[in-house]
Formats: C-alpha cells, sequence, structure tokens
C-alpha cells in the first residue's frame, strides 16, 4: 500500500494497493474518486522499485523488457533493454548508474527519436534503501515539444509515526464519491 499525500491546488491524498486500486482523496472537499487498472499498482511504482532496491531495471523486467546489453562508459555503467514484442513504439530503453544508482533512463522510439528522458538526482540514504529525491522526466511529443514533470520528494517517512497523520491513512466513510475526470 502506497499513500501519498499532494500538496497542490486542491491539496489531495492517493491510496494506492498492489492490485491497482486507486483512491484519490480530497479532503477540502470530502470527495473520493476510485479508479481500478492493473497497471497502477503500487508495485509498479518507481517508490515500489527504489524502497524494495529493485533498481537495477527500475520495473523493465516486469514489463517483459529484456537485457541486450552493458558496458561501462567512463565512470557510468550503461545497459540497454529491449521492449517485448508486443509493445509498439519503443525500440530500446537506456538506463544509465553511477556508483550503482540510476541517474538517468532515456526510451527511444528510432535511433533519432527520442520518447522520453527520466533524471534521478539528489539521493537521500535511509536506513534500508536510497531514494533520489528529484526525478525529472521530459516526454517528448511530436509537435517537437515536449512536457515536463518534477517529482520532488519531502518529509518522507518510513515508519510509523505518531507526527505523520498518512501512516494507515483511512478516507472516510462520508467521502462522496466522485467520477476521475472531475
Amino acid at each position: 500500500m502506497i499513500t501519498k499525500y499532494y500538496y497542490s491546488s486542491p491539496d489531495f491524498v492517493t491510496v494506492v494497493n498492489p492490485f491497482g486500486e486507486v483512491k484519490t482523496y480530497y479532503p477540502e472537499r470530502n470527495e473520493v474518486a476510485y479508479e481500478q487498472l492493473p497497471e497502477l499498482s503500487s508495485k509498479r511504482t518507481l517508490i515500489y522499485y527504489f524502497t524494495n532496491n529493485f533498481i537495477e531495471d527500475l520495473g523493465l523486467v516486469d514489463e517483459g523488457f529484456r537485457l541486450v546489453s552493458n558496458e561501462f562508459e567512463g565512470q557510468y555503467y550503461v545497459t540497454t533493454w529491449q521492449p517485448p514484442s508486443t509493445l509498439r513504439g519503443i525500440i530500446t530503453v537506456k538506463m544509465v548508474f553511477e556508483n550503482g544508482l540510476p541517474v538517468y533512463s532515456e526510451y527511444q522510439a528510432s535511433k533519432e527519436n527520442i520518447l522520453k528522458k527520466i533524471y534521478y538526482t539528489n539521493y537521500k540514504d535511509f536506513k534500508q534503501f536510497r531514494l533520489p529525491m528529484n526525478i525529472v522526466e521530459i516526454s517528448y511529443i511530436p509537435a517537437k515539444d515536449s512536457i515536463i514533470s518534477r517529482t520532488t520528494f519531502s518529509d518522507v517517512k518510513v515508519s510509523w509515526s505518531d507526527d505523520s497523520p498518512y501512516f494507515n491513512f483511512k478516507i472516510p466513510e462520508d467521502a462522496k464519491p466522485i467520477s476521475k475526470s472531475k
């Protein structure tokens, strides 16, 4: 189970389980949206892979990718992955590691066409894992433009604490259901 609190307008909390059941709760309005997709499973998130030390492929093997090459380029260890035949649009994924930690991923549609770049920076050591506190994802879209998404983790709690209302968080029973599109 993964619970995340988002500081945005409006603030919201997502609760995701291993079955892909996602509940998004809006405390200000006491509303909740439900969604279920296996692709949204808590076991298919970067947080899951990092906190469980599955960083050598960050879930690519789970998606059917296979390792086709690995080599050192100076101080960096670079792995190249090939997608399963059922996945169209991606020809390779390249992952770059420094000191055993992923620092960069690149998804390619062709040698000249990069679909996505992901940068993992500002690692923080926790008791049993290391987590990049900043993840920047650049998705290139056909109109010669891009969408940049930045995730910054803060105030990460990894064990039960009296000062966090989000451990064992329960959406109130009287929360009004809404459609995800709202």
